[in-house]
């Protein structure tokens, strides 16, 4: 089958390097897919009139200077069967979904974040604002629920949260390909550095949360903390938001995807910090995958992702600053450290394989595609009686 994964999800240059969802959710599956089988393209969401959803490249989202289907363009991938949508916030965007279904387009569209439920300091509540963005916003994302073929949700919370919207759903959990990672040497000792990856318009309140237990270890054992995912015009944001002297931070810029697992290197104990809300709850348990595949022991705030994956063995969960001061005090001792991030790895390699979720991936399209087919079969007979 031709498959189009189409996102709006993209760098706003010409080599349109994807969005982090786009290349978890998109990007890496797409590959993965082309190996068993099915054609795939990853794109932007482009449009043929009488034939539906094209994927056409990022650039072109930059050259249109619009947020809706993208119609004139150099070259695209097109005669698709099945299209998985992402981010397709435009006004018209349900209108686009009914068309390319009567054109015989099977419509999925997958979900890896509660919208309804964003917290107001997350820079994408303001971008995604249906008041400041009448035309793209989260509010016609929404909409695109009810009316696609199926949905896939890359969280149980997500799974059947999207039960409320559409009777055909799918949950297929973020996985990752180990190889893309490197399973870094700890050397450190008894002064490990403390790190998060992250980007602080996105993640201001939960860095705040776990500020106190954090200085407090910080500065209690002499220790560094490392942020990657700076901002070049605020480099210190997370040394501010914690409350340590710039001195002690050390930091990194975001990376590309092909250069991402770089960015994990100076840490020795990741943190994955997540106050408590709706939104957070609905997030996987994606960094902790990361922080596993890079040989680095972590600790997470009690999500049920996160709970569920230290019930398998991975990740320290803190409910507290006090769980917080004392996971992260544990892990200072080096042989704890090691004997952690060997289990870690070994069982996320194990689980979250994109070399084994990737039928998966397969299976969710596949059933959501028979259904749709099946569906439009019964419709055509009831217009013909």
């Amino acid at each position: 089958m031709r498959i189009g994964f189409l996102s709006t999800d993209w760098g706003d240059h010409v080599e349109g390097q994807p969005g982090g969802c786009t290349n978890v959710r998109m990007m890496i599956p797409a590959l993965h897919l082309n190996q068993i089988g099915h054609q795939v393209m990853v794109g932007e969401i482009g449009w043929k009139e009488g034939e539906g959803f094209v994927a056409v490249k990022p650039y072109e989202r930059i050259k249109a200077q619009h947020r809706s289907v993208i119609k004139e363009f150099d070259w695209c991938f097109d005669k698709l069967d099945i299209v998985v949508l992402k981010l397709f916030m435009h006004k018209d965007a349900t209108k686009y979904i009914k068309l390319a279904k009567s054109y015989g387009q099977t419509i999925i569209i997958d979900t890896d974040d509660h919208f309804e439920q964003l917290p107001e300091d997350n820079l994408a509540f303001i971008t995604t604002d249906p008041a400041r963005n009448p035309d793209n916003n989260r509010q016609h994302l929404i909409s695109t629920y009810p009316v696609a073929d199926g949905i896939i949700a890359s969280t149980k919370f997500l799974e059947q949260r999207m039960l409320k919207y559409n009777d055909t759903v799918y949950r297929v959990n973020n996985s990752l390909n180990p190889q893309t990672f490197m399973y870094r040497l700890d050397r450190a000792g008894s002064k490990p550095t403390i790190g998060w990856v992250g980007i602080m318009m996105w993640r201001v309140e939960d860095l705040k949360g776990v500020a106190g237990a954090l200085k407090t270890v910080l500065e209690t054992h002499d220790l560094k903390f490392h942020h990657s995912g700076i901002m070049l015009d605020n480099p210190y944001w997370a040394a501010e938001t914690i409350g340590i002297d710039k001195d002690r931070m050390t930091g990194y810029t975001g990376a590309r995807p092909q250069y991402y697992g770089n960015i994990f290197m100076p840490i020795d104990i990741g943190i994955v910090p997540l106050t408590k809300n709706q939104f957070n709850e609905a997030k996987s348990n994606l960094k902790g995958l990361e922080y596993a595949l890079s040989g680095i022991p972590f600790v997470a705030s009690d999500t049920k992702e996160y709970r569920d994956l230290a019930d398998m063995g991975v990740g320290r969960i803190a409910k507290s600053p006090k769980d917080w001061i004392k996971h992260l005090k544990k892990l200072i001792d080096p042989d704890i450290r090691e004997e952690e991030r060997q289990n870690n790895y070994k069982i996320v390699n194990q689980n979250f394989n994109l070399n084994w979720t990737k039928y998966k991936w397969s299976e969710a399209i596949e059933l959501i595609h028979l259904e749709a087919q099946k569906n439009r079969a019964a419709q055509y007979q009831l217009i013909s009686v």
